[in-house]
Formats: C-alpha cells, structure tokens, sequence
C-alpha cells in the first residue's frame, strides 16, 4: 500500500516523456468541521494521472475519516494570473466501506518552480449508500508535483528538461 502511494506521488518526476506528461498530488491534511475529535475528521489522499492540454486525468487513493477510498479525478485548469490558476475537479469513487463518493474540488495554485505546485483546495464530497448519505465542505492543502501550466492553462512543454540523447 505504501509503495503504491509513494509511486502515485512521485510518477511527475519519475515518467515524465516527451509527449505524455504525468502528474501526482498529495492532499497530506484536510478537514471539515463536525462534532467530535478534530483527529476524526481528516481527509488525505494521493492523486497520479496522466496531463494533457488544460485537463489532469487521475486516480486517487486515500482515506476520509477511518474509512478509504479509491476513485478517479479530472481536474481543469480554470483560470491562468502569473504564477497562480485555479482549478475546478470533479470525481468519483467507491469508498471502503461500501458506499459511492462523488466529489467537486476547486483550488487555488502557486507555481513554486518548474514541476512543483502548492496551493488550497476546498472539496465538497457527498457519500451515500442504501442506509445512509453524507455531505462534507473539506478545506485543505495540497502538493502538486508535474510540469506547470502556461499563461493559457495547457501544460509548459518549454520547461521540460531535455532527456540525453534526445532532440
């Protein structure tokens, strides 16, 4: 489980080629608010997928509370300021416990450098099965790691690091 996450998180600096360009993301803390014990209430996961044009196409492994879940992402790249863009994602999944997760992420991004990003998400996720649904407002971090975006949100091929022996 461990090697596959750390795959997951590091497949952007790993499989970058020349005409396909992978990504990750790591959500290490996330929370939303309800009663009880703030350590029950966090949402972590890895995202590693492929990037083409202004799109991010991925699947995600993590936990919500106790329970996993596994799903997959798109996420599109909304608008382009500077060094900033901000993102809308929507995904779903089957989460361990036997109930259908659909979520809607918007985030806000900064290019650090060239492969890593790091920004604030919020995520609505609304859970539900035959005796029960859920709907949560999670606010957290995230790390991207993968080639950045231009000013018109495709991926920057212009930053990609030559490989030996290619032209």
């Amino acid at each position: 489980m461990r090697l596959l996450i750390l795959f997951l998180f590091l497949s952007g600096f790993i499989f970058s080629q020349d005409t396909i360009e992978f990504y990750s993301r790591i959500v290490p803390i996330a929370i939303y608010p309800d009663t009880g014990l703030i350590k029950n209430h966090t949402y972590q996961y890895v995202e590693g997928g492929i990037s083409f044009g202004a799109v991010d196409a991925g699947l995600t492994l993590g936990k919500l509370s106790n329970n996993g879940f596994l799903g997959i992402k798109i996420n599109m790249d909304a608008s382009q300021m500077g060094n900033f863009s901000n993102e809308f994602g929507i995904g779903c999944g089957w989460v361990f416990n036997g109930s259908l997760s659909l979520e809607t992420q918007y985030t806000i991004m900064m290019r650090l450098n060239h492969y890593v990003n790091a920004g604030l998400s919020v995520n609505y996720v609304d859970i539900s099965n035959k005796n029960f649904r859920n709907q949560y407002i999670i606010y957290g971090i995230f790390i991207r790691l993968g080639l950045s975006r231009d000013e018109n949100g495709n991926i920057d091929t212009s930053l990609r690091t030559p490989k030996k022996g290619l032209r």
